[in-house]
């Protein structure tokens, strides 16, 4: 699990494909001394495994699924990375919870980086509109940043200064593809209660003493 509260903005040294999936190498000093073969990070958001360890970087091999729901099939060498190690249980949770398995990639229609609004639109698949709160949270890139001014297809955040320096929100353009990890309990209360087996039906609304 993860936080979504950024630790470190990696640099992709080379991204070689490999069938349909990709071998990344990320330099990153500050976390790959902290990392093991077959330890968790996240990479934009999605949860990879590490399985070569160097002193200032690390390498991942980012299957086909990942690669076709994320920005993976973008990176390049020299892209930046947001990075962040898993959650233990004595870490504050200082974002949200996430699970670090992207959803899709929505595209942003909206950013001034250098200006004065501070807001980031972005547009996404409508499927996806359940999932979205007014003030709730969703990992773009990784990053855990609030939600508002929700559309059929479009949402808006509004992110401080501080959120620019630490990330790789800084060298985002209008036009690119982030990595979108929406509400993981929100997806489980759906699952419940869409009527599968164990989920909460009318029958057993009515079997539990609810009536309309």
């Amino acid at each position: 699990m993860f936080t979504g509260i950024i630790q470190e903005i990696g640099t992709i040294a080379r991204a070689n494909k490999q069938g349909e999936g990709v071998a990344i190498r990320v330099e990153a000093p500050l976390l790959s001394p902290k990392l093991n073969i077959g330890d968790s990070i996240s990479i934009n958001g999605a949860c990879q495994t590490a399985v070569t360890v160097g002193k200032n970087w690390f390498e991942v091999c980012a299957m086909a699924e990942t690669v076709k729901r994320t920005n993976f099939k973008n990176i390049t060498a020299g892209t930046k990375a947001n990075l962040e190690l898993p959650l233990s249980l004595n870490d504050l949770l200082g974002g949200h919870l996430a699970a670090g398995h992207v959803d899709d990639v929505g595209i942003i229609k909206h950013f001034e980086p250098s200006g004065s609004d501070n807001i980031l639109r972005i547009s996404f698949k409508p499927e996806y509109r359940k999932y979205l709160i007014e003030k709730g949270s969703a990992a773009i890139d990784g990053i855990s940043l609030t939600v508002f001014d929700i559309k059929e297809n479009m949402f808006s955040i509004s992110y401080i200064p501080e959120t620019l320096t630490r990330t790789n929100l800084q060298y985002r353009r209008v036009g690119d593809e982030v990595n979108l990890e929406f509400d993981l309990i929100g997806k489980y209360i759906e699952n419940f209660v869409s009527g599968g087996k164990g989920g909460v039906t009318m029958e057993f609304l009515s079997q539990h003493g609810f009536t309309r």
